[in-house]
């Protein structure tokens, strides 16, 4: 899969994209994870008449950019892509902790998105009804994960990532914090897919996990405080057999979001949803 580059006020920017149908959707990739997790639409570029497109977050796969104001060099370079693509009209797509970043750019562009599909999302952590659903080792690790050496994080999560077609090496430190749930096991026997997983977690490291450490200021931050505000078409999708973030956490989310729909799927974990049922996710009509 092609990794295109472009130049951005911010820096270099990494992306990939599927397709080139009249539906288009930006989609924010997950952490730790890279935009190698586009391929999780390729089963619907046709069916669907879909152009898909996910960018790398600074510090992600081959977007080197260090920075002390993730989000908004986010949402810039978000702002950028879409205006160098000419798209005027278009969906967002956004998988776990590539939430935050994906429904902020809404908040700030509501002209030009025209739904939301959040799958598996991270919610807004200072809300307390949605924080009491994170263990407090969780939390912990979340704050102090930038003041971790990268190089400590790489070491915990798995070095010998470097091979991107390797499937995930077992870890301690990722069963800890990615347990897996029955369908996430039944899934990740597939070759294929724990390969995809395998490149999208060595493209999360490659500068020493700094993109995941951006990301980790960001998580703790009250990103969601204007929720009331946003009138887009906006629908949680949850697997509630997640066991890395719990299914609670999209239905107080839902609660947030005066205009949101919330889907909670039976025999779904947290890798299986996203994989077994983006067919349904992207067809609903709401």
């Amino acid at each position: 899969m092609k990794t295109h580059i472009i130049m951005t006020k911010a820096g270099q920017v990494s992306f990939r994209r599927l397709g080139q149908g009249a539906r288009k959707i930006l989609f924010f990739h997950g952490f730790p994870g890279s935009s190698a997790q586009i391929e999780m639409f390729d089963s619907e570029i046709q069916r669907q008449d879909l152009e898909v497109l996910c960018f790398d977050r600074p510090g992600y796969h081959q977007t080197e950019i260090r920075t002390q104001d993730m989000m908004g060099c986010t949402l810039q370079i978000a702002q950028e892509l879409m205006e160098q693509q000419n798209w005027k009209q278009y969906e967002i797509v956004t998988v776990s902790g590539g939430t935050p970043f994906g429904l902020s750019f809404a908040m700030k562009n509501p002209d030009a998105i025209q739904k939301i599909r959040v799958i598996c999302g991270l919610g807004d952590l200072h809300a307390s009804q949605v924080r009491k659903n994170f263990s407090r080792v969780a939390l912990f690790a979340l704050g102090i994960l930038s003041r971790i050496p990268g190089r400590w994080i790489q070491k915990a999560v798995g070095p010998s990532q470097k091979a991107s077609t390797s499937p995930p090496k077992k870890s301690t430190v990722m069963d800890f914090f990615l347990p897996t749930s029955k369908p996430d096991l039944e899934v990740l026997k597939d070759p294929q897919i724990t390969a995809s997983l395998g490149r999208g977690l060595a493209e999360a490291l490659q500068f020493n996990a700094l993109g995941p450490q951006q990301d980790s200021k960001v998580f703790l931050s009250h990103w969601a405080k204007e929720a009331q505000a946003l009138r887009i078409p906006l629908h949680f999708w949850h697997g509630d057999q997640d066991f890395v973030i719990s299914p609670k956490v999209s239905e107080e989310m839902a609660k947030l979001f005066p205009h949101s729909k919330l889907s909670l799927v039976a025999n779904e974990g947290h890798f299986s949803l996203p994989i077994r049922q983006i067919q349904q996710i992207l067809s609903f009509d709401f």
